[in-house]
């Protein structure tokens, strides 16, 4: 562990190390005469901790299942093939990255290869929306399922249910006068996690 003091410093030092790196990698494929060949995603699998980054208005931080812990910006830059200056409110997941990435290069999937990601290409090409589909996240901890502006948290001895359109800080617990739109995410949690366990395993949950 780092002494206290040093970790802001050091967690400073790689946000700029990595912001460096990218930069090299952009100005090499502009010397080469790659740049509009090339599409560059720069997006994070977490957000901050709260010691050393805000979360905006989002409760929780690293680590955690609540919004603060995943909700973060993503980037995608293409000359030519990306209009400059859009945004979108789709929610993704690194996981869509691979079948997108496909889709851009026109690269075959490979035969037999389960991609658990949706192809956001026509997001990134044409604004195009993105087909509603349940979200699900897990710790050692927790385990969250999101389907639409409902997001169910479920720890070890407490479920949660916020309206994210309403409550996006995750504030007001609707877990109560909403049971059978609880039990409803439960169920599709727990056809989420059969699905995944992996061949010849077994749950400890």
């Amino acid at each position: 562990p780092l002494p206290s003091g040093e970790f802001p410093r050091a967690y400073r030092e790689m946000l700029e190390a990595v912001d460096a790196g990218v930069g090299q990698v952009v100005a090499t494929l502009a010397e080469l005469g790659l740049r509009e060949r090339t599409v560059i995603f720069v997006c994070s699998d977490n957000g901050a901790y709260a010691w050393v980054g805000s979360n905006g208005p989002f409760r929780g931080q690293k680590g955690d299942l609540h919004e603060g812990g995943h909700r973060v910006p993503a980037f995608a830059h293409w000359p030519g093939r990306i209009a400059p200056g859009q945004v979108t409110s789709v929610t993704a997941m690194t996981m869509d990255l691979l079948p997108t990435l496909l889709a851009l290069s026109g690269a075959p999937r490979p035969a037999g290869l389960r991609v658990d990601g949706v192809d956001l290409s026509g997001v990134l090409l044409r604004a195009e929306a993105l087909a509603p589909r349940p979200l699900f996240w897990r710790d050692a901890d927790q385990k969250a399922v999101r389907q639409g502006a409902w997001k169910l948290v479920a720890g070890r001895e407490q479920v949660e249910l916020f309206n994210l359109a309403d409550d996006p800080a995750e504030a007001r617990n609707l877990a109560l006068p909403q049971s059978d739109l609880v039990r409803q995410l439960q169920k599709n949690l727990a056809a989420w996690e059969r699905d995944v366990q992996p061949s010849g395993s077994v749950s400890t949950r």
